[in-house]
């Protein structure tokens, strides 16, 4: 797992890739579940979600207190346009973690495809009051859009 990071900071996703999932099939390695979710990692960056989503789904029913297969899930939803789903992972991610910059962002987004203007308002006001000086916030208050 650890040489596969060194690989992931590299970008050198598919060999990092097999480190990541002959760390995943060690029965005995007791980090499996960030194994699964390093698996997903790469699985994303080389644009095979459908594998991604299955080493995130694996991580979580290692590991359910992890919170960032959640949030890598959810931005695979949001991504599908799967906007109700990406809305829920996020959710078990904040319930597990506290709001970013990045995760209030991507709830704005959602809100904006589901026309919830409360859901929208409510992540706005938390992304100005707990994060004043993100670049999120910035561009929201420029009026752009990330």
């Amino acid at each position: 797992n650890n040489y596969g990071s060194f690989l992931y900071k590299q970008k050198r996703y598919r060999e990092a890739l097999v480190q990541f999932s002959k760390a995943s099939t060690d029965l005995e390695y007791d980090r499996r579940a960030l194994a699964f979710s390093n698996v997903g990692r790469c699985q994303a960056e080389l644009g095979d979600y459908n594998a991604a989503e299955t080493a995130f789904a694996r991580a979580i029913t290692l590991d359910p207190n992890s919170p960032g297969p959640y949030y890598a899930l959810a931005r695979i939803a949001k991504e599908k346009r799967e906007y109700q789903a990406a809305l829920q992972l996020l959710s078990q991610y904040h319930s597990l973690r506290p709001a970013t910059p990045p995760s209030l962002d991507m709830q704005i987004q959602i809100a904006r495809a589901l026309g919830d203007k409360n859901l929208e308002a409510s992540a706005m006001l938390k992304l100005k009051n707990i994060y004043p000086n993100s670049r999120q916030y910035r561009v929201y208050q420029r009026g752009g859009q990330l």
